[in-house]
């Protein structure tokens, strides 16, 4: 127990940004109420969003054809970051908090995923605190957690409180490939 405590201190020394706020503090009628407002914000803002995104495919697609890698690839991070802002909508944020993940062989490391997408995987090993950086990004319909070893692609979901992850290792086999079914239980939620 000690050493997972050592660890979770490690992770939490690695996060900037806001305090963290244990998940049973929140009550289920403040979930909910926030859950319809998020909707509600959604629902009113969505026709605008989408507006924008089609405009910004148009222009990245107009420059692809004129040669400007760069100019494309800096509107794909603006749609990105769109998709990834939006509450309620399958963005980031809704996985933001830390997360206890445990693998198949019984190994166990904690997830600490922030609001704006950006995560670090910390062992819960004290003798190894290692901390690998990474980002939450949505490919498609796919909330996808991609650290920064290039070995291995998490596609995110959720189911209830419980953390889903399919781990496509090698990160080559995503999307087609036959994920292994991982688990992660939250211990702590992040607050923008």
């Amino acid at each position: 127990m000690l050493a997972f405590r050592f660890t979770l201190f490690c992770c939490l020394l690695l996060l900037v940004g806001a305090p963290l706020v244990p998940a049973e503090e929140e009550s289920p009628e403040l979930k909910a109420v926030r859950e319809s407002y998020e909707r509600e914000i959604d629902f009113a803002t969505r026709p605008i969003r989408d507006r924008y995104l089609s405009r910004l495919e148009t222009l990245k697609r107009s420059l692809g054809a004129r040669g400007d890698a760069r100019g494309a690839l800096a509107i794909q991070e603006e749609i990105d970051r769109v998709k990834t802002a939006v509450p309620g909508s399958g963005g980031v944020a809704r996985f933001a908090g830390l997360w206890r993940v445990t693998y198949s062989n019984n190994t166990h490391t904690i997830f600490a995923i922030n609001p704006d997408g950006s995560a670090s995987q910390c062992s819960d090993q004290p003798k190894f605190p290692v901390t690998q950086n990474g980002k939450v990004t949505v490919v498609g319909k796919d909330v996808l957690l991609d650290f920064d070893d290039h070995y291995s692609m998490h596609r995110l979901n959720l189911s209830g409180d419980q953390l889903v992850i399919d781990l496509f290792t090698p990160r080559g086999a995503y999307p087609a490939g036959t994920p292994e079914r991982i688990t992660g239980v939250r211990i702590g939620e992040r607050k923008p």
